[in-house]
């Protein structure tokens, strides 16, 4: 058995390989020229060179060891209890980051799923030759409006115009309603050190992008998982912050004489303008009027009837003298009545007495 270290070392290291260097290596007469030979210095040169050409043979890389599935337990932020369930995760290693696409449950009629995807950079990949470095890309209206067509092709999306901010800091976001009727929500934060030319400051990013659907849900149902979700996720290294100091507690918290309000919730979506309630009839007073008085009828005053003076029976004697006072128009027909002679009952009686004046 060969007792040289440099020899075991040799013969262990190309002993992996079939072809002729490893037969070479194998034959016993070139082991024993090696062993013969008392130079130390051409020793020392030719197991350099053999350990060299050793060290050039690594051990075979998966090409399927960068994409895998994980638990949903090693998620790199977790929803809130009870929201939305995570269904599975898919993990990228690159170069200098580590993605995750995390599934979430829906219910949603359309295409696509409810997924959150979380980029983490500032890793190192332990293929130290991997040429497949995550590009960091700035948030730029640009790219959101990119990114939220990518999301949803066939949605009409709107942007949020208001500052909103989680525990990790701000973030945007913009909702949709497909003609299916369910709410539509695409958010964006990204999380990142403040630049610094000092190289061991705080270090490190974060990107999260957000796309959800729910049929039934208001716009706070969806806000409420960027305000409630947990990033479980660093990176062993101590310059490695994306997330800075913690801030000051600001003065006015706890201060008497300084109330704090909630703030009213605010939509994004243009709401459907309001349904005018139809107008109601005008009320036409009715004016009953009172039927004009009739102008009482002047009461006939009796005409004044002239006496007539009628004869006595016996005839004879002229008509009175006209009494005093009356008008001679009423004197006058009282004068023309005086030929009127009435005759005597006695003279419609038959066999009347002769001695009776009949006309």
């Amino acid at each position: 058995m060969e007792s040289n270290p440099g020899i075991q070392a040799l013969r262990s290291c190309f002993g992996r390989f079939p072809g002729a260097v490893g037969a070479a290596l194998k034959d016993r007469r070139m082991m024993n020229r090696f062993r013969r030979k008392g130079r130390i210095a051409a020793r020392g040169a030719g197991l350099g060179a053999l350990l060299a050409l050793c060290g050039c043979a690594a051990q075979p890389v998966h090409l399927d060891s960068e994409v895998r599935t994980v638990g949903a337990e090693q998620a790199y932020i977790m929803p809130v209890p009870g929201s939305f369930a995570i269904t599975g995760v898919v993990e990228q290693r690159h170069g200098n980051a580590v993605e995750q696409k995390i599934f979430l449950s829906t219910d949603s009629s359309l295409a696509g799923s409810n997924v959150a995807k979380v980029k983490l950079f500032g890793t190192s990949n332990q293929h130290r030759f991997a040429e497949n470095n995550l590009r960091f890309k700035p948030l730029t209206e640009r790219q959101i409006a990119n990114d939220v067509h990518d999301a949803f092709p066939t949605v009409k999306m709107f942007k949020s115009d208001f500052f909103v901010q989680n525990e990790y800091g701000p973030f945007g976001y913009a909702m949709g309603r497909p003609s299916s009727g369910e709410l539509c929500m695409y958010a964006w934060q990204q999380i990142r050190a403040q630049a610094s030319s000092n190289p061991f400051n705080q270090t490190g990013a974060l990107q999260i992008d957000v796309r959800l659907c729910k049929a039934g849900a208001s716009e706070n149902d969806l806000l409420a998982f960027m305000y409630g979700f947990t990033i479980t996720a660093a990176v062993d290294s101590p310059g490695w912050n994306p997330f800075g100091s913690p801030p000051a507690t600001p003065d006015r918290l706890g201060k008497t004489g300084d109330p704090i309000y909630p703030l009213q919730a605010a939509t994004v979506l243009p709401q459907p303008a309001p349904v005018a309630a139809p107008a109601a009839a005008p009320v036409r007073k009715t004016v009953r009027k009172s039927a004009p008085k009739k102008a009482a009828a002047p009461t006939p005053t009796p005409a004044t009837v002239p006496a007539v003076t009628v004869p006595s029976p016996g005839g004879g004697g002229s008509a009175a003298a006209s009494p005093a006072g009356i008008s001679p128009d009423i004197a006058a027909q009282n004068a023309s009545l005086q030929g009127i002679r009435v005759p005597s009952p006695a003279c419609a009686q038959a066999g009347s007495a002769a001695s009776v004046d009949c006309p």
